[in-house]
């Protein structure tokens, strides 16, 4: 049981981080470096983008993507290096 409910607050804290480093992404769009112009193009083609928004909703499923991979990253590494601090108190 304790491991559903710490899987559970992990997903919680990754799906809630991912919404929240979205919507400070979406509000100040020059925060993060932007995606290389072939990246972009390909990606607009891939998804079928035709207009406007089109590509608004393409840039927010973008930075949902990437919110979550980087805040994903970080709360893995921040594990790892708790975890080892620990092994080491011992």
């Amino acid at each position: 049981m304790k491991g559903a409910v710490k899987c559970i607050a992990f997903l919680a804290w990754l799906i809630l981080g991912a919404l929240g480093l979205t919507f400070i992404w979406g509000g100040n769009p020059n925060l993060l470096p932007r995606p290389p112009e072939r990246f972009a193009v390909w990606l607009s083609n891939l998804a079928g983008a035709e207009n406007a928004e089109d590509m608004g909703r393409l840039d927010v499923i973008y930075m949902l993507v990437v919110s979550f991979v980087v805040l994903g990253l970080f709360t893995s590494l921040l594990y790892c290096l708790v975890r080892m601090v620990n092994r080491c108190r011992r």
